[in-house]
């Protein structure tokens, strides 16, 4: 198995009138990263707007992978804008963001 974890929304749905893909985490297992697969499976995904008349591929990626994000940037995705998340069960817990297990108190910061 090459793909981790990834969730790929092909345009059966649009959303701002246009047709668009999204990716949301496309992570390779560690032993097939830097090895050009990640740039293969976009390659497919290019390919496969350009045959659907997609118009736009927006993917989603964790602050903590620069590397990915590397790929990226390379392959001409541009940041648009923030994705932001909030864990209510965490807040709720009192537990801060970011640090499971710890007993910091939640902050904003």
């Amino acid at each position: 198995m090459l793909i981790q974890y990834s969730t790929i929304t092909l345009p059966d749905a649009s959303f701002f009138n246009y047709q668009n893909i999204y990716i949301d985490d496309l992570t390779t297992l560690p032993e097939y990263r830097s090895k050009g697969y990640g740039k293969e499976i976009l390659d497919w995904i290019k390919q496969y707007a350009i045959d659907n008349q997609v118009e736009n591929i927006h993917l989603d990626s964790g602050v903590h992978r620069s590397s990915a994000h590397k790929l990226y940037f390379n392959y001409g995705f541009k940041i648009t804008g923030y994705h932001f998340a909030l864990d209510v069960w965490m807040v709720n817990k009192g537990l801060k963001y970011g640090n499971w297990g710890s007993k910091e108190k939640y902050s904003s910061t």
